[in-house]
């Protein structure tokens, strides 16, 4: 399932403003020509190369590079990072032991990451959006 008012943003966010607003009734989204052009110029036909995709519930961000999405390392927030940095300087003098507590808040982050990213997936299987479309 595609939540389409994320997809109409991300669409306009490359350029491509070609697809309406509100998702239209079904009998028009398999009978007119535009809007299935639209959809597959948007879904099939769009290549992103370079950049970052961002998580628009947590701010979490992940690099884009060669055309692959690293999900392996997710990076944090600009405000959560922004915070990391004011702390690690005015802490400049216990340097060593920030890295080792860096280390296991880089873990804790991880599990804490997932375990949020395990319940909202959760919470949105159950409560399914109407303006979503199965493209299967």
């Amino acid at each position: 399932m595609i939540n389409y008012g994320v997809l109409v943003a991300a669409a306009k966010q490359i350029g491509m403003g070609d697809l309406p607003q509100a998702l239209p009734s079904q009998e028009v989204m398999e009978s007119s020509e535009s809007f299935l052009r639209s959809m597959q110029k948007v879904l099939l036909d769009t290549n992103v190369v370079e950049g970052t995709l961002t998580c628009s519930e947590c701010h979490t961000f992940y690099v884009i590079a060669n055309g692959v999405v690293d999900m392996m390392h997710p990076q944090k927030n600009v405000k959560q990072q922004t915070e990391q940095n004011t702390t690690a300087a005015n802490d400049s003098d216990d340097a060593s032991d920030n890295a080792n507590e860096e280390d296991e808040d880089v873990d804790g982050d991880m599990n804490a990451f997932l375990d949020d990213h395990d319940s909202k997936q959760r919470h949105n299987d159950e409560h399914t959006n109407q303006d979503m479309v199965d493209i299967d």
